[in-house]
């Protein structure tokens, strides 16, 4: 009976190191002999559920049921090098290999994958942490007698990451001098968050974020989350300000506020909020109106000429 969790010298060539930032879609491929280590580190568990292990088993392997098995180790020391021969770790958990053209076995970093197992692919049914890397991976005999024609067979192994329905918003808002963090209140899919962080954790798909705010201008952006991936927005604020675009017939006058107008061509300008009046001059003819602006409102003055027609 083989033990696990028993520290031991483990000897053999290291064939492939194996590293994964855990944030995006990786695909390892080596060739494993018996006897001979594969290592695998991972730097970042933010968006990673595990990692797959896909091992190849040749045919001769396959006619000696039960003759050998995948073993898995952690805490490995010293650190993996290509030159190093000799190192210790703790066995965590061993397979022995089935009569099968290839096995699958899922190394979990989150309880995700513990729920979401196929039924053909085999676990190591806990969930390990950053600490507990690197892993090695060995394929070694665990029968004797076996012909050395068998003992040369080379397993072709796959190893990629398995990540979260989840990505990363990265938000930075700009506001004017005067303006603070007080000034403006932030909605994402209809619930309020907190402002700064840097960063905020998403499911997949599409979102709306909102800005709202009572002396800035608000915003309104729909922006996607990708799997293992980091949006980034940027959105600049404005102060809340209210305009106005005046327009009428060539050769008027008009006055705003008993101030002349130059440019009445329909471009819009800021103007103060409370009570206004403007002029609009055609010749002889002259009309006056008073009217009120409101914060953070857009009006639009045209002069409205009329051919009256009645019946006598």
């Amino acid at each position: 009976m083989i033990s696990p969790l028993t520290s031991e010298n483990i000897r053999g060539s290291l064939r492939a190191i194996n590293n994964f930032d855990g944030q995006n879609p990786e695909k390892k491929e080596f060739v494993l002999g018996i006897d001979e280590i594969s290592s695998i580190n991972v730097t970042n568990l933010d968006f990673l559920k595990g990692l797959e292990v896909e091992i190849k088993i040749p045919p001769l392997v396959q006619n000696y049921r039960g003759a050998f098995a995948v073993f898995f180790y952690q805490k490995i020391l010293p650190k993996p090098n290509f030159s190093v021969k000799s190192y210790f770790g703790t066995r965590i958990k061993y397979f022995v290999i089935p009569v099968k053209n290839r096995i699958y076995i899922q190394i979990p970093f989150s309880s995700e994958l513990l729920t979401q197992l196929p039924s053909d692919t085999l676990t190591l049914n806990r969930i390990l942490s950053l600490s507990e890397l690197p892993l090695f991976i060995v394929i070694q005999p665990v029968m004797k007698g076996i012909p050395e024609k068998v003992s040369n067979s080379r397993f072709s192994v796959s190893i990629k990451s398995l990540l979260k329905e989840k990505g990363v918003l990265a938000l930075n808002v700009h506001y004017p001098a005067g303006f603070n963090t007080r000034s403006f209140s932030i909605v994402i899919d209809g619930k309020k968050i907190a402002y700064p962080e840097n960063e905020y954790v998403m499911p997949v798909g599409m979102h709306k974020l909102q800005i709202l705010s009572s002396v800035l201008n608000e915003k309104n952006i729909s922006f996607g989350i990708e799997t293992g991936k980091r949006k980034t927005l940027n959105i600049e604020l404005t102060p809340l300000t209210s305009q106005i675009r005046i327009s009428g017939p060539e050769k008027t006058i008009i006055y705003l506020d008993g101030k002349k107008i130059i440019d009445f061509s329909g471009k819009s300008f800021p103007i103060e909020p409370g009570e206004h009046s403007i002029i609009y001059k055609i010749g002889d003819y002259s009309l006056t109106k008073k009217f009120t602006i409101l914060k953070g409102k857009t009006y639009d003055i045209s002069l409205f000429l009329d051919i009256l027609i009645q019946e006598n």
